[in-house]
């Protein structure tokens, strides 16, 4: 059954009666948080691909060493990167940002010992809306646009990865 406004109100369901805690503004709410969410599912998977097609277009691959590969979490909306400076775990969430429902990516750098064990080190963090715009760090303004025409998209994703590439070089330990 697909629920609408109309078959749900807050004290009914059809004919029969039952007690809400919720009002009828926070179940309005929820519904709309969910379409949100979905979009922003949409919208992860399109900064993937976009993020791919720039390692493949701009020879990222050959030039900075930079591949795009699925996750070993085995959840889909997450990937990995290969990089010259280890391997990166990309996972996708959600977050509030200005009380504004937005998509989360969250790059971890993967290092694994000699005994196999493994560790995770943040190292950088986008919020996007479902429209593809995006910021460079969570505190910012939304700056760039992952879902803009080809050219503006390749020169920002292309931009995207020599930020995560500058970010990475800064966790590498000095003696």
């Amino acid at each position: 059954m697909v629920w609408s406004h109309a078959t749900i109100t807050g004290d009914q369901i059809g004919d029969h009666k039952i007690m809400s805690r919720l009002s009828d503004i926070e179940l309005a709410g929820a519904k709309k948080m969910a379409h949100k969410a979905i979009a922003l599912s949409e919208a992860a998977m399109q900064f993937r691909a976009a993020l791919a097609a720039t390692a493949t277009d701009s020879n990222a691959a050959s030039t900075l060493g930079l591949f795009v590969r699925n996750s070993e979490t085995n959840v889909v909306l997450n990937f990995a990167l290969t990089t010259p400076h280890g391997s990166v775990e990309v996972v996708f969430d959600q977050a509030l940002k200005g009380g504004e429902l937005v998509g989360r990516f969250r790059f971890f750098l993967i290092e694994t010992g000699p005994t196999r064990e493994q560790r995770a080190t943040e190292i950088w963090t986008i919020l996007f809306t479902e429209n593809g715009n995006a910021t460079w760090d969570p505190p910012d303004a939304f700056a760039w646009n992952f879902m803009a025409d080809a050219l503006a998209t390749e020169a920002y994703m292309g931009m995207a990865v020599l930020t995560l590439l500058a970010k990475l070089q800064k966790n590498v330990p000095a003696y």
